[in-house]
């Protein structure tokens, strides 16, 4: 068995097998019981650590295996799983659907293997269940709850220095035959009419697209398979051809993608029950200005924010290429917008930072390469306010104190980064070009994760 930068699972193991003979640290007056339930494959690196995050914090572990050849099943059972297993049939919403049948829990909390419960939320987690009420009683301000929405933080790329892409997403609810999965692939609880839904503070950290993971998996490959047997069967269906769209923009084929947005977006103006699509026209824009047609990619985005003003990527990324395109201007008033909306809100896909941090960097080199060196102080040090180690930043800053007279100041400010950092510092076209890279990374970093949509407002 290998030794994953989370650190050794044969360790975490023994330390899990002999916390499981201890009692549990936290139970329910009323007797209330919480069932994790699981589907797994190949798995034997990162589920120690899943189920390290919950113990205690849950009653049962349910683990339906779709067919793994390594050491998943057997850690799984020596870590007190009850395991299934299950023939793996192109269809994520039966599999699911078979593990919440084998629940018995009152209440179910789905996670995968490459997912944990952010440190110090075991209690958090027992808080919501405990002010839940019961199914057959009323919390005080808003009756019973059905449902949480969690906020699940994605960690991308560069395991030392990971982007973070968050959204909201139903994954704590009660066991009742209503909840049940829908969808081959991206499946999704249904909203009840009936049901009463909360967006929770319980963090679920997914490490699964950090770069020593994703390698070597086929995911895409996987994923085109089931969609494309998808559209055969709803070739009407928005969501079919938004989800082909990320595949396609995954691949880098921006042209195929943009077809397949725009295919999605007819089909939305079309449908009667018109499913929550937020980042549709953010991604169809993004492959519009990659494939080469920027000016179209700023009119998909200027339709959007009348439609959704509030959310902030939208406004980032409209920035951002009007940056490419020297549209100084137009940039600038996108990027103070965004540090006026702020973080986006709960029912968005969002890339970390960009109602606060980004903005304020980009207005900081936009504000130095103008000469207004005091507003370009005063962003740059907003950006590390929300991030003190931003090194681009601190670059930055030093620049603007080495042209604002200050040469003590800057020398001293660079002195503190590394060789590396002071040899970029020296690129002349570090601050516009170079700026739309690391914003395109960013969201290709989205782009790469599978965010289930539909289901993230209240």
């Amino acid at each position: 068995m290998k030794q994953t930068a989370n650190g050794n699972p044969e360790s975490e193991i023994k330390r899990i097998s002999k916390d499981n003979k201890r009692p549990s640290q936290f139970s329910h007056t009323d007797g209330t019981r919480i069932s994790l339930c699981m589907i797994v494959c190949n798995e034997q690196d990162t589920l120690p650590h899943c189920l390290a995050s919950v113990q205690g914090a849950v009653n049962e572990v349910i683990i339906v295996d779709t067919g793994s050849r390594d050491e998943t099943v057997r850690i799984a059972r020596a870590l007190g799983a009850r395991v299934y297993n299950f023939t793996w049939q192109d269809d994520f919403a039966c599999a699911r659907n078979y593990a919440l049948e084998r629940a018995t829990g009152d209440w179910v909390l789905v996670l995968d293997a490459d997912e944990q419960l952010a440190p110090g939320q075991k209690h958090v987690l027992q808080d919501m269940i405990a002010n839940a009420g019961s199914a057959n009683s009323e919390v005080s301000g808003g009756g019973k709850v059905d449902g949480y929405l969690l906020t699940l933080r994605n960690l991308v790329g560069d395991p030392v220095q990971p982007g973070v892409l968050i959204h909201h997403q139903l994954r704590l609810f009660r066991h009742s035959p209503e909840f049940r999965f829908i969808g081959a692939i991206h499946e999704q609880l249904p909203k009840l009419d009936s049901a009463h839904y909360v967006s929770a503070s319980l963090t679920v950290i997914h490490r699964g697209y950090l770069d020593p993971l994703v390698r070597g998996q086929r995911k895409v490959e996987r994923n085109l398979r089931i969609l494309q047997r998808e559209r055969v069967a709803a070739p009407q269906s928005p969501k079919v051809h938004y989800y082909l769209g990320n595949e396609w923009l995954r691949l880098g084929e921006f042209v195929t993608a943009v077809a397949a947005y725009q295919r999605a977006e007819q089909c939305l103006e079309a449908a009667v029950d018109r499913p929550w699509l937020p980042d549709l026209p953010l991604k169809h824009a993004y492959a519009l200005w990659q494939s080469g047609d920027a000016q179209t990619a700023r009119q998909v985005l200027m339709k959007a924010y009348q439609v959704e003003p509030h959310y902030t990527d939208l406004w980032y990324l409209y920035g951002i290429i009007c940056l490419t395109l020297a549209d100084w201007p137009e940039a600038e008033r996108a990027f103070r917008h965004c540090l006026q909306l702020g973080p986006a809100g709960p029912g968005y896909p969002s890339q970390e930072g960009c109602g606060d941090t980004l903005p304020a960097y980009v207005l900081g080199e936009l504000c130095l390469q103008q000469g207004r060196l005091v507003e370009a102080r005063e962003n740059l040090l907003k950006c590390l306010v929300t991030q003190p180690d931003h090194v681009q930043a601190r670059i930055a800053l030093c620049q603007c104190d080495w042209r604002a007279g200050h040469p003590r100041a800057a020398g001293l400010g660079m002195a503190r980064l590394s060789s590396d950092v002071r040899a970029l510092a020296k690129q002349a076209s570090w601050p516009f070009q170079a700026l739309a890279e690391v914003y395109r990374s960013g969201l290709q970093d989205l782009i790469d994760c599978d965010v289930p949509q539909g289901e993230e407002q209240t």
